[in-house]
């Protein structure tokens, strides 16, 4: 197949995360229409990476990729992650479900007084001939 053309968009761009609750975008909103994007495309790819991480001991970092259907309406969690150290170099999700909506949903697995978490992600739209 052919690559008939590509778009994307970002979620969070070296947004520093701190709260032990799930964000949905930079602005760190949590409300439960907050941080979705259409993904009605041929191919849906979420690009992150955890960029710096906070020096306390124990304390981790979760994203989770979720997906709702038109009919449903409700959230649903196409895909899972925790971190325990930085990573290196950013990593491709490909959603493989055929969902009307996606976001991409962000915490620290406690709260964060000192050195923030740095997070970049974003998704990647592919159409093919």
């Amino acid at each position: 197949m052919a690559v008939k053309s590509q778009s994307s968009r970002v979620w969070y761009s070296k947004t520093t995360v701190t709260a032990s609750h799930f964000i949905y975008n930079s602005t760190k909103y949590v409300s439960a229409t907050t941080g979705w994007i259409d993904a009605r495309y041929d191919h849906v790819n979420v690009q992150c990476r955890l960029a710096s991480k906070v020096s306390a001991a124990g304390v981790g970092f979760v994203y989770r990729v979720e997906g709702k259907f038109d009919t449903l309406d409700r959230p649903a969690s196409i895909y899972c992650n925790r971190i325990t150290a930085v990573q290196p170099i950013d990593q491709l999700i490909t959603v493989t479900p055929k969902v009307k909506q996606i976001r991409l949903a962000v915490k620290t697995s406690a709260s964060v007084i000192g050195s923030p978490c740095t997070f970049y992600g974003g998704v990647c739209f592919t159409e093919t001939f």
